[in-house]
């Protein structure tokens, strides 16, 4: 995937396939779980534009499907980091979405990419002790013990 980019050849029409074909694939019974993720992460390459991260942040929020919320999540991860307004979306999404697999992306993404920050460690415990959803408090307690090996409140 080194060629691709905003400036790759395929761009256009691939963006084209994806604003048509992206609700589709979501719903599709044979659709493989991580096929939807990767279509948005390949947009959110192709189109790093504020225009398309509105769309995405929509999508995360109002998607119809929690495959596509989960995917918007990914991919406004993995493509605007460096936005002010990125992880307090990724921290709303991992404690109001109605899905368990939304919030667990969420969880993950924001140990990944934002293990620097000073509030991640403990907004990661309070997922840990009070999420509804088993599969989310695991997913903050491996980003836990994964990230904060030195932290002497983990080691207890």
């Amino acid at each position: 995937m080194t060629g691709l980019g905003p400036s790759w050849t395929g761009r256009d029409h691939y963006l084209a396939w994806y604003r048509i074909r992206s609700h589709t694939i979501s719903h599709s019974e044979s659709t493989i779980t991580e096929a939807v993720p990767l279509a948005t992460l390949i947009a959110a390459a192709l189109d790093p534009s504020s225009t398309f991260k509105r769309h995405l942040r929509a999508t995360a929020v109002l998607g119809a499907h929690p495959t596509m919320r989960r995917a918007a999540v990914e991919a406004i991860a993995a493509g605007w980091a460096d936005d002010r307004d990125t992880l307090p979306l990724l921290r709303e999404r991992a404690t109001t979405d109605p899905d368990g697999a939304v919030r667990q992306a969420a969880v993950r993404v924001i140990a990944d990419g934002w293990a620097g920050d000073r509030d991640t460690l403990p907004w990661l415990c309070e997922r840990a002790a009070t999420d509804d959803n088993e599969d989310v408090r695991q997913a903050a307690v491996q980003a836990i013990a994964a990230g904060w090996t030195d932290d002497q409140d983990t080691n207890r």
